[in-house]
């Protein structure tokens, strides 16, 4: 039976769609890396300006660890006593309690956050963080006791639980495929960019005024108002948009994330995405109105099963490398390892992390995925290893363990922490994308939730008084190298799945 086409709507047969739908991606192809990334410069710049808020999220995360180690602020917060009666030291049942909140607060950020992501949307879910951080900034700069200090953690961890659910799907759905490597790259770069400017702002604070430790966060609100310029201006995910049914607002996101590029067509687009979404729709007995708690079970149905595998294993990976030791103490750690100046190496420390993610955006998508995850969880795990042989030196070991740190950090951050923010982004389907971030970072919140609380009983030569050996001797090395080497095997074994379990 032959149907009179109406002129007034657009239609697009299947055969024709898939033709026009090839022409469309040859063309992109062709284009570079960067010369992709400047002709889709409009989504480049929106990707840029909504990734500071990484950067935001690392500063109420990782520089309150570092700032333990200021003299001021142990004078404020600590309860350890010299012979004198002077306050010297913190007490490492108080680290590990606020660690302990913070990754509490995470595990609420993921369960509200991907359930504000997939019924409101990615962009309220962006306002959500921003107010969370807000009320961490303030509580940074006012807090006068430990159980202030805690609230701090705690509202810092929701922060991160939300933006997981939020910024990385939103890359992923926003990007370019060309670029999409370098764009959830582009994620960890701010936020180790976030660690290079605390480094520096705690060095400077350290070398000019070490009492006055509140100044180091004064800078969040930079980051802050370039975060807010960029929800502006970023419009909602055009895959959310089209999977609740809103096709005009689906097509001006389009249009203002590349209606500027001659040879994109944005209606062609929408059509690929609807496809897309009620191909995934027709392949499930769920619909888009199921219930939060059945699309977790659907995470874990056929082959949804070995996508949450796939996407989980190289964000526990980051977990299971050593990443609290390194970057959720580093000013402390190095303090214990010997070092004779610990915001120094701290400093260097997030240079050379800031220069593995620029490797990164030219490895990733030039290489592959799995090759450069296997090869840097292989050097992460022998160089942890090499630290645990500096703990048989007798003299000081410090500046070996500031070499050996440095080379842990270049390629975790050029392989293994990338990584974990890409597999959660492209394997997932659409629909169930947040849930298997919520998932894979639930996971990853849990087991740092472990470390986080052990490692300062670790460090503290008033508790398990190990000392240099936290860092240095066979025994912490076993404890993070063979966690490593477990962490390879699964990648391995992820391999095995993809290539069997088809």
């Amino acid at each position: 039976m032959t149907t009179t086409p109406d002129p007034e709507k657009k239609t697009i047969e299947p055969d024709i769609f898939i033709e026009r739908k090839e022409d469309l991606l040859v063309s992109t192809p062709k284009l570079s890396v960067f010369k992709t990334a400047i002709t889709f410069w409009r989504v480049s710049l929106i990707g840029i300006l909504v990734s500071f808020g990484a950067i935001f999220d690392c500063f109420a995360l990782i520089v309150p660890n570092n700032v333990v180690g200021n003299p001021g602020f142990i004078q404020q917060f600590g309860t350890v006593r010299g012979p004198t009666g002077e306050i010297v030291a913190l007490n490492p049942s108080t680290l590990s309690n606020w660690n302990l909140v913070t990754s509490l607060g995470t595990f609420i950020g993921l369960g509200i956050g991907n359930m504000v992501s997939d019924r409101f949307g990615r962009k309220i879910a962006f306002y959500a963080t921003t107010l969370t951080l807000i009320v961490s900034v303030v509580l940074s700069l006012t807090a006068n006791n430990g159980t202030a200090w805690g609230a701090r953690g705690a509202f810092a961890g929701i922060s991160q639980g939300l933006l997981q659910c939020s910024l990385i799907p939103y890359l992923g759905e926003i990007a370019p495929p060309r670029v999409r490597g370098a764009f959830l790259s582009g994620y960890s770069f701010f936020w180790n960019l976030g660690t290079l400017v605390g480094g520096i702002a705690l060095y400077i604070t350290t070398e000019s005024d070490p009492l006055d430790y509140k100044r180091v966060f004064y800078a969040q609100f930079v980051f802050l108002g370039v975060f807010a310029a960029g929800l502006v201006v970023a419009p909602e995910s055009p895959w959310w948009l089209t999977r609740h049914g809103h096709k005009d607002k689906a097509i001006r996101a389009l249009e203002r994330l590349y209606g500027h590029v001659s040879f994109y067509d944005v209606e062609l687009e929408y059509q690929t995405i609807l496809t897309t979404i009620e191909a995934e729709r027709s392949q499930s007995s769920l619909n888009a109105q199921s219930s939060d708690w059945r699309m977790y079970l659907d995470c874990f149905k056929g082959t949804n099963r070995r996508r949450t595998f796939v996407a989980c294993v190289p964000i526990l990976t980051q977990a299971f490398s050593g990443v609290v030791l390194f970057f959720g103490y580093t000013v402390y750690f190095f303090q214990q390892a010997g070092y004779a100046q610990p915001f120094q190496a701290n400093l260097i420390f997030a240079g050379v992390c800031l220069l593995g993610i620029v490797a990164s955006f030219f490895v990733l998508d030039s290489i592959g995925r799995r090759p450069v995850l296997i090869l840097g969880a292989t050097i992460c795990c022998a160089c942890c290893w090499a630290l645990g042989g500096l703990g048989f030196k007798e003299d000081n070991s410090g500046p070996g363990l500031v070499l050996v740190a440095c080379i842990w950090v270049f390629f975790f951050s050029a392989s293994i922490s990338p990584m974990g923010y890409n597999y959660v982004a492209e394997i997932p389907t659409q629909r169930l994308r947040s849930k298997v971030a919520a998932i894979a970072f639930g996971l990853y919140a849990a087991i740092n939730l472990v470390y986080a609380y052990i490692v300062p009983y670790m460090l503290s030569p008033l508790e398990w008084g190990w000392g240099l050996k936290t860092g240095e001797s066979v025994a912490i090395d076993w404890h993070f190298g063979l966690t490593s080497q477990q962490v390879y095997s699964l990648a391995l074994f992820a391999h095995w799945a993809r290539l069997h379990l088809a």
